[in-house]
């Protein structure tokens, strides 16, 4: 485990780069693998980068980028709003803009057979 608590800018790019190379929110939509199993790949791979930081610390500090990247997208849909930007807002949008629609409603609560149902549904009655 690191000494230090604060992770440079170029610790989280490296970061980042292997959660997007590994395909790890891939791995998190199937559901075939806990977590704390996916982070453990991370880990290992993040090591081989030159970097100690243990699997929870990973998965924390990946919690703790989505949200903060959550916020900004929120902050810049609404009107009226000065826009921001995340410091890793490029590789953020690559990695959250292609996650597939029926991944994100399973992730909330809909399986993507709801989803088309209710999709279908909802544009139905809207063209009536």
């Amino acid at each position: 485990m690191s000494d230090k608590k604060n992770w440079s800018s170029e610790e989280t790019k490296v970061f980042l780069h292997i959660i997007e190379e590994k395909q790890i929110l891939a791995m998190m939509d199937n559901k075939k693998h806990r977590n704390s199993e996916i982070f453990k790949i991370v880990e290992k791979e993040f090591r081989n980068a030159g970097y100690t930081r243990d699997c929870k610390q990973l998965e924390i500090k990946f919690k703790n980028l989505k949200q903060s990247y959550n916020i900004i997208k929120a902050h810049n849909a609404e009107s009226g709003n000065n826009r921001k930007e995340h410091e890793f807002q490029d590789i953020l949008d690559r990695l959250f803009q292609r996650r597939p629609r029926e991944a994100f409603h399973r992730t909330h609560g809909l399986e993507s057979s709801q989803y088309r149902e209710s999709s279908s549904a909802s544009w139905y009655k809207s063209k009536i």
